[in-house]
Order: C-alpha cells, then structure tokens, then sequence
C-alpha cells in the first residue's frame, strides 16, 4: 500500500514539473521572440532617433497573428491554434507614423520565431487607434485578471479579440485612487466598447470593458472578468 501511495505521489509531483516547465518555456519562448524583433528592429531601422531606439528597447511590443496587417483575426487564423502561423512582432512608436512590424512564423508557443522581414506600416487612424486600445485591454487582463489559467493568459497575449458595443454599468473609481479630474474625463466618454476573447471555458468569455470616443481613440480600460456569455449578451449595445 506505502509503495503504491509512493509511486502515485512521484507520478503526481512529475506531472506538476512538467507543467511547470512547460509554462516557463513558454514565456522563454515569446521572450527570445521579442529579443529577435527588436534587435531586428534596431539594426534595419536607421532613421531612428535615439528616444525611439530606447523606447523599443524598454517597452514590450504588441504580438499579433498575420492578419493585422489587413483583416483582423478570425478562428481559422488563430496562432492558438497550434498550427505553424505567421506571427508579427510591433511597435507603435511614439513620434512616427508608422507602426514597425517585424514579421515571422513559429507555432502558438513562439518556439523557434525568427525574423524575416521589417514592414514600416502606415495605418489609418481607426486600425492605429484600435491596435492601442487592443494592447492596453490585453495588458489590463495580464496584470490584473490573475485569476486567468496560463492557456487563458496566452489566448489575451495573441488572439486578437473582437470589439463589442456595451452598455455595462460602470464603476470608474472602485479603488477611491483616481483625480476627481480623470473619474469626469472618463465619465464624459461617449463609447463603451468591450473587448471580447472566446474563453477556455464552454459558454464563456473574458471580457475587458473601457470607454473612449469615435474609432476607439483614447480607450481607457475599466474592468476585466471572465462572464457567461448570457452576461455579456444581455450587455450589449445592439
């Protein structure tokens, strides 16, 4: 009975360190991923100046599948998938128009990208404006969904989401740490757009919900959680 008991913990401890591992690879991954892109970026990118240099060197990059480039992420095109995917490393640096996109193929974990190409990307103000709003959702659920699995956490990191018309009650200073000044330019916004991920979990999703005007400019992030897709529904603006 003690060696059955023995063996059934060692089996049980070696499956939790190689998940373990498995989720430190991971972020080892997308880390030399982005290491690639920005020493590409920094030895193709002459014209910059030395601000925009560090900027690329201290910010983290926005990851997204091919179709950033024209149409924006469907499922088929999910680098979740598991499939070998074109996978483009950006920056959108202050000061110039263009986004700086570093292009490459690797699977949804990163492993051996490598850089093939650098596309100075001139975008229109609705797909520059929705690249950021994109970003800021996604980094808003990494630092402050903590509840998230690493497989949920890596859907919000390189699925591109959808962008929904809600109509949420918000709390826009739950904490009491916000200027009175900002709490009145949040509330002055005129649209609340939610980004959505499909969840992990059946008939769920993770939203994060923020406010901002026309063609998403100045979209602020308000609050994240994962809903019943019941919730999200009853919420949106239709």
């Amino acid at each position: 009975m003690k060696r059955t008991v023995s063996i059934a913990a060692g089996l049980l401890f070696a499956c939790i360190s190689i998940f373990l591992v498995s989720c430190q690879s991971d972020e080892y991954y997308r880390e030399q991923a982005v290491i690639s892109a920005r020493k590409y970026v920094l030895k193709n990118a002459k014209d910059l100046d030395i601000v925009q240099q560090e900027y690329i060197r201290f910010n983290k990059p926005v990851i997204m599948a091919e179709n950033i480039l024209g149409t924006y992420a469907s499922e088929k095109t999910s680098i979740i998938s598991g499939v070998t995917s074109q996978v483009c490393i950006a920056w959108v640096v202050p000061g110039q128009k263009d986004a700086f996109v570093v292009f490459g193929t690797s699977d949804n974990r990163l492993f051996n990208w490598s850089p093939y190409r650098l596309i100075r990307k001139t975008y229109q103000t609705k797909e520059y404006n929705r690249i950021s709003a994109y970003d800021a959702a996604a980094k808003y659920a990494m630092n402050n969904m903590l509840y998230l699995s690493t497989e949920q956490r890596n859907r919000v990191r390189f699925d591109v989401p959808q962008a929904v018309e809600t109509i949420f009650p918000l709390d826009f200073d739950p904490m009491g740490t916000l200027k009175p000044e900002t709490v009145t330019r949040l509330k002055a916004q005129p649209l609340q757009t939610s980004f959505v991920w499909d969840s992990l979990t059946k008939g769920k999703k993770i939203v994060v919900c923020g406010v901002g005007s026309a063609e998403f400019a100045g979209w602020t992030p308000i609050f994240g959680q994962e809903m019943e897709d019941s919730d999200l529904a009853q919420n949106t603006d239709n």
